[in-house]
């Protein structure tokens, strides 16, 4: 049986792996998957072999630490458009009520976009520590929330969506491993794997 353990946040986890499990399950091949939350991960998830590969738009660097870019997204606004409207300038952007994720270690998922655009962000109205808690409290409020357009394909499916009104980069989401998994044939199957998978999705 293939058995790893992965890091990834519910936003990785679910968008990715629960249509390649179907996959693998069709073609009948032995394996088993056990998910972690990454947060903004450590190479200590991989140095001390706490998990085999990590999904992440941070990928943690060493020179015993490899890294491969899985895509490439863009940061959108969510909101509820039953209740309100997308914000239509920095301003508004920065001074409305938002619901933020902030993980075990402190840190926020924005740090993304606070670092891209340089924002002066008020505090937030809610922190909650996965993306899956986003919908229940954005359902019938006015809050916004600032995540990857994919997160429309799983989490905040049914929310609207408006681009920012202000520039931003890119983000990108990466597979990173340790040096002792690179060349285990295992190791390689699942990371082509993934990356078909994310093929397929995109």
């Amino acid at each position: 049986q293939i058995e790893y353990t992965i890091a990834a946040n519910d936003f990785q986890r679910d968008l990715v792996f629960p249509g390649l499990v179907r996959a693998l399950a069709s073609e009948g091949i032995d394996f088993g998957f056990r998910f972690i939350p990454s947060g903004i991960p450590a190479t200590d998830l991989l140095r001390r072999a706490r998990c085999q590969l990590i999904v992440t738009p941070f990928p943690p660097e060493g020179p015993d630490i490899y890294q491969s870019r899985l895509f490439d997204d863009h940061v959108v606004c969510f909101f509820d458009d039953r209740v309100r409207s997308a914000p239509a300038t920095r301003e508004a952007f920065c001074s409305a009520d938002h619901i933020e994720v902030r993980f075990e270690d402190d840190e926020a998922a924005t740090q993304l976009l606070k670092t891209s655009a340089r924002l002066d962000l008020r505090r937030p109205r809610i922190e909650v520590p996965n993306f899956s808690a986003l919908a229940a409290f954005m359902t019938g409020s006015d809050l916004i929330s600032a995540q990857l357009s994919l997160m429309g394909k799983v989490g905040l499916r049914g929310f609207a969506s408006a681009p920012l009104p202000f520039e931003t980069g890119k983000a990108t989401m990466y597979m990173a491993w340790q040096r002792r998994d690179h060349l285990d044939p295992a190791h390689k199957w699942l990371r082509q794997r993934i990356r078909q998978q994310v093929a397929e999705i995109l």
